[in-house]
């Protein structure tokens, strides 16, 4: 089998007859070893990744309906280059807002989310102080820290 992830003087090789997750996995290993090694950027990298995983989101978006259409032609448990295929119904989606009833309860509970959010700030910024007292005198506790705060990295591909 040919990888898909390799270049040739023609580019990438997209030849697959059996689709994995442990092939995935490994060629994923094998990347993520080259760069470890120095024998390739991690930027680089990093951002060819998201670049293939842009280009499958299009794909996918764009064949759904026909893969759809054309999954009808197989057997239940029959695999399309080695993955099981399953059709599967989603559900209906619907819109309450007509009812006066419906948006009153819903107006109350955006208000109570607004209050929600204001103290939950009221608490991050309680973290800042040894003793954080509000303007009506109650004492704000401190929010408990669930996860430290991290970095990430993001990547804008030209359109």
């Amino acid at each position: 089998m040919e990888d898909i992830f390799k270049t040739t003087d023609k580019g990438l090789i997209l030849n697959l007859t059996t689709i994995s997750k442990g092939y995935l996995n490994e060629v994923a290993s094998d990347i993520i070893k080259s760069v470890m090694e120095g024998e390739s950027d991690a930027l680089h990298e990093y951002i060819k990744a998201k670049g293939l995983a842009e280009l499958a989101s299009i794909i996918i978006e764009g064949l759904k309906d026909e893969a759809l259409s054309e999954a009808d032609n197989y057997a239940k448990d029959e695999k399309v280059l080695g993955c099981d295929i399953v059709i599967k119904g989603t559900p209906a989606l619907y819109d309450f807002s007509a009812d006066e009833e419906w948006a009153i309860i819903a107006n109350q509970i955006n208000e109570l989310k607004a209050k929600l959010k204001s103290r939950e700030l009221k608490m991050i910024d309680a973290l800042k102080y040894s003793n954080l007292v509000d303007e009506n005198g109650e004492v704000i506790p401190k929010a408990d820290v669930k996860k430290e705060a991290g970095t990430t990295l993001s990547v804008t591909i030209k359109k």
